[in-house]
């Protein structure tokens, strides 16, 4: 019949595609529709429509793809294809000419590269993303709610942006940590938006690309292309013209209509839907199976009632007041007690990405509810937006929300030894002894087991989060949703949906999923105590109380004003100093309540750089301006802590002896040679060079060649390079790319990429003693990116044994010859070589046991755990070191430490030389008194999974901060953890110089 047609269903992770076709191929019907965690009765609501107006008999040909779609195709006798067939098909049928396509969905990524072949265009390459949905529109929809507009406004407000700032798009969900940071220095919303959109882009070229050419014409297709602020982003990402960009009529429905062409082309069927349209209802309502389901959730009644004094204003005409201001990612707080610890008043309300308007607005709310009776004599602000805050307002006390929510704990229950805290995007773990803070650990980067996260996840399954606990509660089989990363668990939540697990189980799951997620991202191995406050936002939701209850057998309980607690804490802090000595008769700095009246913003813009950034000037009645929002720092000089000039800077002396050099060293270093110049060796400024360099140097210099070293790494550096790499791994390798490519740049003779197979330890007699994988195959990830061919410059990417002197040597004298030296010149160079290294090596050495003697209760140092080209380089450390010098801790490199004395027998088994090195620093750390530890890695480096186990068992109850860092730009999450931990140290201290005799202290 003429009027037979073919169906193609696409059953993606956030949306569901339905298209009928002719005989022709013409589109007939189209469909393209949320699911909202209902993915089956979707797509049966959508055929009901459909078959309305064509009947279904007349169905001849049915193809279906995506993550949900083969169940169709099983039970109407369809066929089931990969997305990539489908979408080739589709490109066949509308954009033929298209080299690559760029297709972005609700979870997914795909990259196809495609060449032609005679009359058909065909796929001959392809990537995509890994399980979890960084850099999908997934994110984009989060981030929408969480500024408060529709994925429309969103989508129009990024392209009203003139200066995006930069923010990390390695993973969506990391990002957000980027976004607070901008928001609390005051980034206007359409610029952190547009950043967004250039983060995703440049998250699919460097992740999903993979050094990947993208050749045109390029095509966008799905959900995601019908952002116009995303659109802009890749057409200045990949430098296109304005309308290079291919962007399909039927950008949304290309896999489905594919499948139906697939269909057309190879299958003929008798469609049975009267049949099995119960069949499929059925399915719909069914429940998953039981099996790995959770046990009921059940919340337990308290055993012991926990009480916060409050004080009634009524009769009052003025109350002297202590406040304190929680400025969070998701909510501001305020709190103001009296001098006795009561509460006089609190406010609560959403930040909304403008901490400044919370604030003002809060400060108003705050006045009015007391009845404008309160006096304040004291001021602080606490939360990831306390620097900025604390100025505005006038505070006389900045502290970190660690301390802010362990003091509120200790008032409002003094036997506590533990608090779990749970707020919108951040989660902390306090452990406690005699009311001293003597170990935390916060969330990552990551928001996994958040509040934010719970409030999404309802809102997808349009559940409003006031009625989670109550759904919860109330299902008798919790769906297994996984303790992963909350991306990854939005991915179990999808597929638990596609088998058709009901909401119920799936908002009872999540509350097992959080909890879960918390007890082992962020407690880990700590131990729990027995008098436990759960503290934040998030202990609202009874069903996660329950299940901590539940998972951890012991009583949980929520103190009330929980959601206040931080900015309770902070007020309890001022009021001890301004109480104590440290504030006895100083006067409050604090600005009043109505700021409105106090200071005057205005704009300008900087062009000092290329960031050409929009500054905000705060002008007060009386006091210096403030400004904000330069994301060089330039207008911060005035406002930020100075470092303490006292304590000395032991990562710039070792810089110094390092390169031997006493001038700048940012840019390209050059070293004229020994002689005369026999040509230019270019050496990257990355990996084991951080180490190794005045060995490589003297070697060449003494071989007549002019030595020149990469540029300092910086954020363009590491945008090429992440931009760049081809493989996923940590970022200190990912960097080499960048370094590469700036020598590339330069004239050179030869470059200098070795395979440094292991290294050498002094004393050290195992039989191995490797560098990591990624430094032994430099040179070869390095072939795979450049064609070093086509550029005419050969590459030394020999291998060289430092573990095995005797092919040490023979290695050595190969290199020599190879670059012209003979005999006694090649000796020469050789000794020279060493010479030079042993000369850092004991500088190093020496400086260390100069700082080592000098530590006591004065001056506590703190050694940086980690490899010398991520600990060292200050493009990689976030300036780490520079923040502990700001707080007036003294920072010392690992390598300045006397780790040949350690009995290193213990760590025989270990293969890595860096992991090495890193437990016997640990090991001098635990025997040296007033030494501690910074443990610093980068995501994905394997071997750290595993040391920082045995440096945590080495250091027993010592604390230790553990920091993972990537190409984030924000750190305000950092600061914070830094902040804790030097405090934490103190702690620890008092309590043991308090302790009774005999009584131990954790």
């Amino acid at each position: 019949m003429s009027d037979q047609f073919y169906l193609g269903i696409d059953v993606g992770s956030v949306t569901v595609k339905v298209v009928a076709l002719d005989r022709h191929g013409e589109l007939l019907r189209d469909y393209y529709c949320r699911s909202h965690g209902t993915p089956l009765s979707t797509v049966i609501t959508i055929l009901d429509d459909l078959f309305t107006c064509l009947p279904a008999e007349l169905v001849v040909g049915l193809g279906t793809s995506g993550s949900g779609g083969e169940l169709f195709a099983q039970l109407l006798g369809g066929i089931h294809m990969n997305e990539l067939i489908a979408q080739v098909r589709a490109i066949n049928r509308f954009h033929p000419e298209a080299r690559t396509v760029i297709e972005i969905g609700g979870q997914d990524s795909k990259l196809l590269i495609l060449e032609r072949r005679g009359e058909e265009t065909v796929l001959v390459d392809f990537s995509l993303n890994t399980q979890c949905a960084a850099g999908t529109g997934s994110f984009l929809d989060q981030q929408a709610a969480r500024l408060g507009m529709s994925i429309e406004e969103f989508s129009k407000l990024a392209l009203e942006s003139k200066n995006p700032p930069y923010i990390a798009g390695r993973c969506a969900v990391f990002a957000k940590s980027d976004i607070i940071h901008l928001q609390q220095v005051g980034v206007e919303t359409k610029e952190i938006v547009a950043g967004l959109c250039l983060a995703l882009a440049r998250n699919f070229r460097s992740d999903i690309g993979r050094g990947r050419e993208f050749n045109r014409p390029i095509v966008f297709q799905g959900g995601v292309s019908r952002n116009p602020g995303m659109v802009r982003a890749f057409e200045q990402v990949l430098e296109l013209e304005p309308g290079e960009l291919i962007i399909p009529k039927h950008q949304v429905l290309m896999a489905a209509i594919g499948t139906a062409l697939i269909a057309k082309d190879n299958h003929k069927i008798a469609f049975p839907w009267e049949e099995k349209r119960e069949e499929l209802a059925r399915l719909a309502r069914a429940r998953e199976g039981r099996e790995g389901a959770h046990r009921q959730l059940f919340l337990r009644p308290a055993r012991r009632a926990l009480v916060l004094p409050e004080r009634s204003l009524d009769g009052e005409t003025a109350v002297e007041a202590y406040l304190g201001i929680d400025v969070g990612s998701i909510s501001t707080n305020l709190v103001a007690i009296d001098r006795e610890g009561r509460m006089l008043g609190r406010v609560y309300l959403r930040t909304g990405g403008d901490p400044l308007l919370a604030v003002r607005r809060g400060l108003k709310i705050l006045d009015s509810e007391t009845g404008g009776k309160l006096v304040v004599i004291g001021a602080g602000t606490t939360g990831s937006g306390r620097e900025l805050i604390g100025r505005l307002v006038g505070a006389d006390l900045v502290k970190n929300e660690i301390t802010a929510q362990a003091t509120a704990a200790v008032v409002i229950d003094p036997e506590v030894d533990t608090v779990f805290e749970i707020g919108g995007q951040d989660s902390k773990f306090i452990r406690l002894k005699n009311g001293a803070i003597i170990d935390f650990a916060m969330n990552k980067a990551c928001a996994a087991g958040t509040g934010s996260f719970l409030e999404e996840q309802s809102g997808r399954l349009s559940i409003p989060i006031e009625r989670f606990s109550e759904i919860a509660l109330r299902c008798p089989a919790p769906a297994p949703l996984g303790e992963r990363c909350t991306v990854f668990m939005e991915s179990d939540l999808i597929h638990h949906q596609q088998r058709g697990s009901s909401k119920e189980e799936l908002v009872a799951g999540l509350a097992y999923s959080i909890a879960y997620n918390y007890l082992n991202r962020v407690v880990g191995n700590r131990k729990i105590g027995e008098r436990i406050l759960f503290q934040g936002g998030v202990a609202h939701n009874k069903a996660v109380l329950a299940a901590f209850q539940e998972l951890t057998g012991k009583e949980v309980l929520v103190p009330p004003h929980h959601d206040v607690t931080g900015a309770y804490g902070m007020a309890l802090l001022v009021r001890e100093q301004m109480e104590n000595g440290n504030g006895e008769g100083k006067r409050t700095a604090f600005r009043g309540f109505d700021l409105d009246r106090n200071y005057e913003v205005s704009h300008f813009t900087c062009r000092a750089c290329a960031n050409v950034c929009e500054i905000k000037q705060v002008k007060f009645r009386d006091g210096p301006p403030l400004f904000y929002g330069s994301r060089c720092g330039k207008f911060d000089e005035l406002q930020r802590r100075r470092a303490h000039p006292e304590i000395p800077d032991l990562f710039e002396e070792r810089e110094r002896l390092l390169w031997g050099k006493n001038e700048d060293y940012d840019g390209l270093l050059s070293y004229e040679p020994r002689g005369r110049k026999q040509g230019r060796i270019g050496v990257p400024r990355a990996l084991l060079f951080w180490e190794k360099l005045p060995f490589w140097r003297e070697f060449f210099l003494a071989l007549g060649y002019e030595v020149l070293v990469s540029p300092q790494t910086d954020r363009e550096l590491l945008k090429a390079s992440v931009q760049g790499a081809m493989a996923l791994a940590c970022l200190p390798s990912k960097v080499v790319h960048g370094h590469v490519k700036a020598l590339l740049e330069q004239k050179l003779d030869y470059l200098f990429l070795p395979a440094m197979i292991d290294a050498d330890f002094p004393g050290l007699t195992t039989q191995v003693n490797h560098n990591c994988p990624l430094i032994q195959g430099m040179p070869y990830v390095a072939n795979g990116q450049f064609d070093f061919a086509s550029r005419s410059i050969p590459v030394i990417e020999e291998p060289f044994h430092f573990y095995q002197p005797r092919k040490l040597r023979l290695e050595l004298a190969e290199l020599g010859r190879r670059l012209g030296g003979r005999g006694a010149r090649v000796e020469e160079a050789i000794a020279r070589a060493w010479a030079a290294q042993r000369a850092f090596e004991r500088g190093c050495r020496k400086r260390g046991q100069e700082m080592l003697d000098e530590l006591g209760p004065q001056r506590r140092g703190v050694v940086l755990l980690a490899r010398s080209y991520n600990g060292c380089d200050r493009g990689l450390n976030l300036d780490v070191p520079a923040k502990l010098r700001e707080m007036g801790a003294l920072p010392i490199p690992l390598d300045f430490l006397p780790l040949e004395e350690v009995d290193w027998r213990p760590f025989s088994a270990v293969h890595w030389n860096c992991g090495k090195r890193i437990l016997c620093a640990a090991e001098i750390v635990k025997r040296t008194p007033y030494l501690h530890a910074v443990y610093l890695s980068h995501f994905m480096c394997g071997p750290d999974s595993f040391i920082i186990h045995h440096v945590r068992h080495i250091l027993g109850d010592e604390p230790l901060l553990f920091l993972e860092l990537d190409e984030h730009s924000g750190d305000a999450g950092l600061l914070t953890r830094l902040e804790a931990y030097l405090d934490s140290l103190s702690h620890v201290a008092l309590a043991r110089a308090v302790a009774p005799a005999g009584v131990e202290v954790e």
